[in-house]
């Protein structure tokens, strides 16, 4: 018999390192696929680079900002002064609700507090001559007054007594309120409080803050001109100060300010607050606020606390209320407590620079997982190197378009190395198909290195399936060649298909004879293993039996199929010479398989199984019992079994399979005459069985010439 390998001429070993190829450092550092990861990085950078510059997108803006605002609350804070209170225009210090009438009406400051909100300007007066009566260095109102009103004389002879003490609110209104576009509506007092040419006595300085585009507060502004408002700073015109810089001026604690500057903001709720209507409790006074001593020396800031104020303000360590925000912008003032943002270049030449970080992680690192581990620390160390710099540097970098270049460079380098490695992936599958099994390419391509080891030798438990077609070498002298050629490929073709369906592996072609494996590189265990090789049996006969019915019509021989399964330990590697090598499995299970095939003839059946395979595969099949035979080259013997078919070929347990089992259980125990009965029994149903003819005939020859005492129901086979 010419034997005709499947994978002759093509070296596996060969083929594998062509699939392994694409894998290789030299495969994924070729100069084609860099140029296309750098060209991928260079975009991504050019593209977030122009959108951190020249073209701004306001939700892309909104992000950035919000990302600078995490890094604002959750990284140093600058440490709270200790000469600032809070005098708070509270919800208690309205209602009063916790004062009696006879506490109120005690104190005139309380009397007036009493009345209906907007209170008599006397009781800010009683409260400024109380608090700097008390040590304050400095007095901050923080309420605007552009209207005359009740007790405006009153506090008009408290700022004069306290010269240079007292710093009182202006406001400088929404532009839109403007009737001329080039117009800056600015309130100062009223003139009944603070009137031109008083400005020596009390200081007036505006209480404005400035939102960015997300209405969130984060700079403090000390100056101001009306050019700066109308955005023509180069313009001039007088200049006005905040109230924090004016009060920090007349604290003697900081004379030169920043126009403006980026706030790092202390601590939330870090201020001491003190109720309004607290000072004019003469018990509260002595015991909570120690006879004024809290107010020593300190800047002492009034304004409104209540909701019903509605003076609330978005910052970046959440939302404060205004006059807390103009502590927080003091403080800063104080000890310089400001940062800096990136400037439209430096965050371009970041995202150029996290570009190349993406494209280094990308082009050098093989493993997909370890790639986007090492992406993600990436972007982690960003990230950590921003809060730190801004920390330890006053600085804070562009984040949202540089964290963005690389994580979106680095998913896009992925995904188009992901679709090469497929591309690749696919172009070796679809030539190792060609000579090998679909279950060793998957395998191989998804668990290389597993594969490979097993390759080098491993004994595992397989089911082999030999296939031979009976008579076909005869044929092969008469037939026509391309006809023979195109039933032979018909028929292997069948045969491997059906293979394949069951997940068996085609391990090679013997001519017609087909050699199939399973658990060698993809199983569930020996039961499903042996179950799938005997559906596979089944299916083939099927599938000749269709075949050959074709055939018939063009006048070709009745062709019939042997086939051997066996099931056991077996050794698996890549066998062969340093020329030529396949993988394959071998020993005692292998030629057992083979044998069996080789026996079908003897036994006129089709397909012969082990008891092994009987024993594995029993919960699927019915297995019919036809011998126990010691084979050429082995030792001990194997019973030997049967698939009982339906007329269609299906697989069945016929009802006569009981009697048969029987008769051979009788057989076996030297009960011949029994046997004989049973075997006889059944023999209507088995017209022409060779294998039951034979068992009859033998157990009537016991009948006849009882076999000795240490006789053993083993047939001998005296060849192959």
């Amino acid at each position: 018999m010419t034997v005709v390998h499947a994978s002759q001429n093509v070296p596996f070993f060969r083929l594998m390192a062509r699939k392994s190829a694409f894998g290789t450092n030299l495969s994924r550092r070729s100069a084609k696929r860099l140029a296309v990861l750098g060209a991928v990085c260079t975009l991504w950078a050019a593209i977030f680079a122009i959108l951190s510059g020249p073209l701004t997108i306001v939700p892309l803006e909104l992000a950035e900002l919000s990302l600078q605002d995490a890094v604002v609350r959750h990284g140093t804070k600058t440490s709270t002064p200790e000469n600032y209170v809070f005098l708070a225009l509270d919800e208690a210090s309205l209602d009063l609700s916790q004062l009696d009438p006879e506490e109120i009406a005690a104190d005139p400051a309380l009397a007036l507090m009493a009345q209906e909100f907007p209170w008599s300007r006397a009781v800010y007066a009683a409260a400024v001559e109380k608090v700097l009566g008390a040590g304050a260095k400095t007095v901050v109102l923080d309420a605007h007054f552009p209207l005359a009103g009740e007790g405006d004389e009153v506090l008009r002879d408290i700022l004069r007594r306290y010269p240079g003490r007292v710093v009182i609110a202006s406001l400088y209104m929404d532009s839109e309120m403007s009737v001329a576009p080039d117009a800056v509506l600015y309130h100062p007092p009223a003139d009944t409080i603070v009137a031109p040419g008083d400005e020596a006595n009390a200081s007036v300085g505006y209480a404005n803050f400035w939102p960015e585009a997300d209405k969130v507060v984060r700079a403090a502004h000390y100056r101001m001109t009306d050019a700066d408002l109308l955005g023509r700073p180069g313009l001039g015109g007088e200049v006005r100060s905040s109230l924090g810089a004016i009060a920090l001026r007349q604290a003697g604690l900081k004379q030169d300010f920043p126009a403006a500057g980026l706030m790092r903001f202390c601590q939330p709720d870090s201020f001491p607050v003190v109720p309004l209507w607290q000072l004019f409790v003469p018990d509260l006074w002595k015991a909570n606020l120690k006879d004024g001593q809290i107010f020593r020396d300190k800047i002492v800031l009034a304004g409104p606390l209540a909701a019903r104020f509605r003076d609330f303000f978005r910052t970046p360590v959440g939302t404060l209320p205004g006059p807390e925000i103009h502590l927080h912008a003091m403080a800063a003032a104080q000890v310089g407590a400001f940062y800096r943002r990136a400037t439209s270049g430096f965050v371009m030449a970041t995202c150029f620079a996290l570009g190349a970080v993406a494209f280094g992680v990308s082009a050098w690192m093989r493993r997909p997982l370890a790639a986007l581990a090492v992406l993600a620390l990436a972007l982690a160390a960003f990230m950590g190197a921003a809060f730190l710099v801004y920390d330890f540097a006053d600085f804070l970098p562009g984040l949202l378009y540089p964290a963005a270049t690389l994580v979106m460079a680095g998913l896009t380098c992925f995904a188009y190395d992901f679709a090469l490695e497929r591309r690749e992936k696919t172009r070796v599958r679809r030539s190792l198909e060609r000579y090998v099994s679909r279950d060793v390419v998957r395998e191989l391509l998804d668990h290389e290195s597993d594969v490979l080891e097993r390759l080098g030798g491993s004994r595992q438990d397989v089911a082999v399936l030999f296939s031979d077609l009976r008579g076909f070498t005869a044929i092969t002298e008469h037939a026509e060649p391309a006809q023979l050629v195109a039933d032979l490929n018909e028929y292997l073709g069948a045969m491997v298909e059906i293979v394949f369906r069951n997940r068996g592996t085609l391990d090679k072609f013997i001519g017609d004879a087909v050699m199939a494996v399973w658990g060698t590189v993809d199983s569930v265990g020996p039961r499903e293993d042996a179950a799938r090789s005997v559906r596979t049996a089944v299916e083939m006969l099927g599938a000749v039996r269709r075949m050959r019915e074709r055939w018939a019509q063009r006048g070709a021989p009745d062709l019939r199929l042997g086939i051997g399964l066996n099931a056991g330990p077996a050794i698996f590697g890549n066998i062969g010479s340093d020329l030529k090598m396949e993988p394959t499995v071998i020993g005692d299970t292998v030629n057992l398989a083979s044998r069996l095939e080789s026996l079908t003839k003897r036994y006129g059946v089709e397909l012969l199984a082990s008891e092994t395979v009987a024993a594995l595969a029993s919960g699927e099949f019915a297995f019919r019992t036809l011998d126990t035979v010691r084979v050429v080259g082995r030792s001990t013997p194997v019973t030997i079994y049967a698939v009982p078919l339906d007329p269609d070929g299906a697989a069945c347990r016929p009802r006569w399979l009981e009697k048969h089992e029987e008769a051979w259980a009788h057989y076996r125990a030297r009960r011949f005459d029994r046997a004989v009965d049973l075997f006889s029994s059944i023999a209507d149903e088995l017209p022409r069985d060779k294998a039951l003819l034979a068992m009859i005939d033998r157990c009537r020859g016991f009948q006849a010439s009882p076999p000795p005492d240490e006789w053993e129901p083993v047939m001998v086979m005296e060849s192959k």
